[in-house]
């Protein structure tokens, strides 16, 4: 993940897992996410399927008279079971 700030602040992001009650549950928060690509690390404790996964960006911000807009971006994710 990376991101580009606005006002001096990085993107935040949220990962959720679905449960078994069809319930999105934030599982992680990912603060700051910088301009450089990061691999960002979450293990849980049993197997989940991709349809079961959702990242959030939580604080977007455009600021076009500033010429700032926050965006997050996502390259991939990784299932390393």
């Amino acid at each position: 993940a990376a991101g580009t700030p606005a006002e001096g602040i990085y993107p935040t992001l949220a990962l959720q897992i679905r449960n078994t009650k069809n319930n999105w549950k934030t599982v992680k928060t990912f603060t700051n996410v910088s301009s450089l690509l990061n691999q960002l690390v979450y293990k849980h404790t049993s197997v989940i399927q991709p349809q079961d996964i959702r990242i959030r960006f939580t604080n977007d911000r455009y600021l076009p008279k500033k010429g700032q807009d926050r965006n997050l971006y996502i390259d991939k994710i990784i299932n390393s079971n």
